[in-house]
């Protein structure tokens, strides 16, 4: 194990700080995505919805990411890149703490798509 944390760790310590800022804000903005992992099981467990339900709810979010990718391009040709990715990060974290506190069916829908758009807008800018 030490042998392989070693070769790790001389393969990218010659990376430039920014490589290393870029991957840990990547990493921190699908860390926010892990929420649809355990969002189906929310659903149908906790809220009672049906299977159908939840998997149309799911789906709205992946509409949303459609639309975000879309919007974060335009947006990082009109602003700089750095100015999408921050807010994208800021306002999508927002989204995701406010969903834990609506409750029913259309509400968590209108604010999966909202933070799936906002989320994704990150993704273009980053390239």
């Amino acid at each position: 194990m030490k042998a392989l944390l070693h070769m790790y760790k001389s393969a990218y310590s010659g990376l430039p700080r920014q490589a290393w800022l870029l991957a840990s804000v990547v990493f921190v903005n699908r860390m926010g995505t892990m929420v649809l992992l355990f969002l189906t099981l929310y659903l149908t467990k906790e809220m009672a919805f049906s299977l159908t339900a939840a998997g149309r709810v799911v789906s709205i979010w992946g509409i949303g990411a459609l639309l975000g990718s879309y919007l974060g391009g335009w947006l990082s040709d009109r602003w700089s890149a750095y100015k999408v990715q921050i807010w994208s990060l800021l306002l999508g974290g927002l989204g995701y703490i406010i969903l834990g506190f609506i409750r029913n069916y259309y509400g968590i829908m209108g604010a999966l798509l909202i933070v799936g758009i906002i989320s994704d807008a990150f993704r273009p800018a980053n390239c």
